[in-house]
């Protein structure tokens, strides 16, 4: 099935959000994050994770062009 991690897989599962990006590691002063996929998601986890206290020279955004289903 499409989207559904194997039995196997160790990592972290469910939707993207900040809640789960801010929870992998506390952002020190060299922390970059790199969000790509489509515009709204990527806008939306930006404002979230300004909201969380990720600094806007910290997160770098990279969102597929006219593509808004997500």
């Amino acid at each position: 099935m499409v989207g559904v991690p194997s039995a196997t897989w160790g990592g972290e599962r469910g939707e993207l959000s900040a809640e789960l990006i801010m929870g992998l590691m506390q952002p020190g002063e060299d922390t970059l994050v790199y969000v790509s996929g489509p515009e709204p998601m990527v806008e939306k986890l930006e404002k979230d994770l300004r909201r969380a206290g990720l600094r806007k020279e910290q997160f770098v955004g990279d969102f597929f062009p006219n593509y808004t289903a997500i």
